[in-house]
């Protein structure tokens, strides 16, 4: 099943990899495995431009200021798409 998330940013990590910060409304925070269960067997990223990306892995972060859902998607890519943000992205 697709989910749509507000994608906020690409970022670099250098020596852990390439993610996208996501954010999504049609979930709220409630513990780590809720958020990682809403995702299922998600494989793909696809930006809202058309690039799609593989997922390896996907990572919750806590937030403190609200109950959104706000996580990290790495990726399998060696560059990642500038100027674009912030958008929308189907992961499935």
């Amino acid at each position: 099943m697709d989910k749509k998330v507000d994608v906020m940013g690409g970022e670099d990590f250098k020596e852990t990899g390439m993610f996208f910060v996501c954010s999504s409304d049609e979930i709220q925070w409630k513990n780590r495995s809720d958020i990682i269960k809403w995702f299922g067997n998600a494989k793909k990223f696809k930006l809202e431009n058309e690039n799609e990306f593989e997922i390896t892995a996907i990572s919750p972060m806590m937030t403190q200021f609200t109950n959104k859902a706000v996580f990290l998607i790495r990726v399998e890519t060696d560059k990642i798409p500038t100027g674009i943000y912030p958008t929308t992205a189907v992961v499935h």
